[in-house]
């Protein structure tokens, strides 16, 4: 009994993330960016220029559905994940990057979570633009597609399938598992950063798929030693 009592918090405490971030790595420079380029924004809407400043950023920074603009801002795919409106939008998503980054970088490296953080963004970028060249009347008017947490969703599923029975350490004697932040994380996103229509809808939906697919891929292929 006592030694089963011994293996249990072994395990445990195999499972509890203690870590402590770098401060210049790869993934928080990224958050650190959102960050930035949110200021910069929220600095020119309020100067003499900020209506100019809101026509382009949501024109040509943004990703439009607009077919004028889906025809002659092409760059917006890759600009789109770093346009935000809102103070919540951007702190919910630079803060879930930083925390589930940092959590699959562990396993896999810095630059493989940017890279996935990359593929999400760009598969939901082509599936919400196919959503509305397929089904236009159920995408709304014009829509917009705006906001990291495209790319951010397919890190974090990525990293609870990964560590799905992990805890993150948040005091010595308090542990939330990662499972309790995804489910908390996205709910809050659901009322503050996706929109109710299809497109969006699918385009985080097609970010959840490739995280999961992806750590699903790499549990086959390389299984966790503590498993």
């Amino acid at each position: 009994m006592m030694m089963d009592n011994m293996d249990r918090k072994y395990i445990r405490q195999e499972r509890v993330f203690s870590f402590t971030p770098q401060l210049k790595t790869d993934i928080n420079i990224l958050v650190f960016a959102h960050i930035l380029l949110f200021a910069v924004y929220q600095i020119l809407h309020w100067s003499n220029i900020g209506a100019q400043a809101d026509i382009v950023t949501r024109h040509s920074l943004a990703l439009s559905a607009h077919p004028e603009d889906r025809l002659s801002h092409l760059w917006s795919i890759f600009t789109y994940p770093f346009v935000h409106f809102n103070v919540w939008e951007v702190l919910l998503s630079s803060s879930m990057l930083w925390l589930f980054g940092n959590i699959l970088s562990l396993r896999l490296g810095a630059k493989k979570v940017l890279g996935l953080y990359l593929v999400c963004c760009l598969a939901a970028a082509g599936v919400f633009l196919l959503a509305y060249v397929i089904f236009p009347i159920y995408s709304g008017e014009q829509g917009m597609l705006e906001g990291t947490f495209c790319g951010v969703l397919g890190v974090m599923t990525a990293a609870v399938v990964m560590f799905s029975h992990h805890e993150f350490r948040v005091t010595k004697r308090f542990s939330v598992s990662l499972l309790q932040v995804y489910v908390i994380s996205l709910t809050a996103a659901l009322f503050l950063i996706i929109k109710h229509d299809l497109a969006s809808i699918t385009a985080h939906l097609i970010s959840m798929y490739f995280g999961y697919q992806y750590a699903v891929y790499l549990l086959k292929s390389q299984p966790s030693p503590a498993a």
